[in-house]
């Protein structure tokens, strides 16, 4: 059996352990008293897995509202609950209109009610009420500009967090004085989950100062942008179910029940082609220090677009770590939302060392590592996940 097959058998593993209904249902049962009666906002490439869990536990979902990607059970009926189909990596045309659904719904509450808001990563896109004089192609241009440059996931989430009407905790101002309880499915490494889906519940520190850089040629938006909002009488508690740790652990265990030993490494941050490399460097000095068969870890690396290629920021890691592989040695990265980047898969793998480091190299210079990939059928292909706890890299030593 080749190594890609049992690294996939892995990750599999991992994927059904990632499930958000289940995690879903189990929290709000523990949280709330049956017969409760709540209101719903969920939000994120995983809100339709976490409705589903909410409408399975003892509460009464009384309406509400969702944001979600398209897919093919979208959207259930029934419940009041109101469905709208959002974009990805920016706000739709019309994602203010519906994002107002939410507001009107949030105003409507009172001191009696409870809202049960349910967030996962891609909430930042999905769900969306732009600042007034804010304009949606300039905001659009300026978040592609931000991403090219290889800005990361907390930079953007503060950053765009100012410029709207339903993050960095406005949400949250809008619904009270409802109690408020928000289950998080993180997908930001690190354990900022007031970051997630730009924090529509949750608010962490932030200054112009902050930001600033991720603003850089967009001085009209910077003058926009406004701090959190200030949630001092906010009834609200929180909770993560799911998140990148998870994931690796899930790894872990199952390479663990074939009887391999993965070491957990510090999560991976940085230009997705120079971690690569370092990590299989650094990799293959941990193995060897402690006798582990490889070397496992998550994180959520950026890509800084010079070319116009397909891939994205796995694919990119690990072709930059290809180069340093020596016999034997097999890397491999996924998203664990089943997507990465611009390309059809969820990641690609590599076992050493290449045959062919001038076309890596060029494929590396025109950000095209997924056609590389592809070509070689070294991909990954799964779909769409329904959840997304940022990413997963495996080094198996030779």
């Amino acid at each position: 059996m080749s190594t890609s097959t049992t690294v996939r058998r892995w990750f599999d593993a991992m994927w059904r352990q990632l499930d958000p209904e289940a995690a879903t249902r189990q929290a709000v049962d523990r949280l709330f008293e049956a017969g409760t009666r709540v209101h719903l906002f969920a939000l994120g490439k995983a809100a339709r897995g976490m409705v589903r869990g909410a409408l399975d536990a003892h509460v009464a979902v009384v309406g509400g509202v969702v944001y979600a990607p398209a897919g093919p059970d979208f959207p259930p009926g029934g419940l009041g609950l109101r469905w709208f189909v959002g974009e990805h990596p920016w706000p739709a045309a019309d994602a203010s209109a519906q994002g107002r659904v939410a507001l009107d719904v949030a105003g409507a509450l009172d001191a009696h009610d409870h809202a049960l808001v349910l967030v996962s990563g891609g909430g930042s896109s999905l769900f969306e009420v732009l600042a007034p004089g804010v304009d949606r192609e300039r905001y659009r241009a300026w978040l592609q500009t931000a991403m090219h440059r290889g800005a990361d996931i907390q930079s953007l989430n503060r950053a765009r967090g100012g410029l709207s009407l339903v993050k960095a905790g406005r949400l949250a101002a809008a619904i009270h004085p409802a109690s408020i309880t928000t289950l998080i499915i993180d997908d930001v490494p690190g354990g900022a989950s007031h970051e997630v889906a730009s924090g529509p519940t949750m608010v962490g520190p932030g200054e112009p100062e902050d930001v600033a850089a991720t603003f850089e040629g967009f001085p009209d938006l910077l003058r926009l942008w406004q701090p959190p909002a200030a949630l001092g009488q906010v009834v609200m508690r929180s909770e993560v179910l799911l998140d990148n740790d998870f994931a690796v652990a899930s790894v872990v265990a199952a390479a663990h029940a074939e009887g391999v030993r993965l070491l957990v490494v510090p999560s991976l941050f940085g230009e997705a082609r120079d971690v690569g490399a370092r990590l299989v460097r650094e990799a293959r000095a941990a193995c060897l220090a402690t006798g582990a068969d490889g070397v496992v870890c998550g994180g959520e690396t950026t890509v800084t677009v010079r070319g116009d290629g397909r891939g994205g920021r796995n694919h990119e890691l690990v072709l930059g770590g290809a180069g340093s592989l020596l016999p034997g040695e097999f890397l491999a990265s996924v998203g664990t939302d089943g997507v990465d980047g611009a390309s059809a898969a969820a990641g690609a793998w590599a076992l050493g060392p290449l045959g062919d480091g001038v076309a890596a190299r060029d494929a590396l210079e025109r950000n095209d590592s997924g056609t590389y990939f592809a070509e070689r059928g070294a991909q990954w292909v799964t779909g769409a996940s329904g959840t997304n706890v940022a990413d997963v890299t495996v080094y198996l030593r030779g």
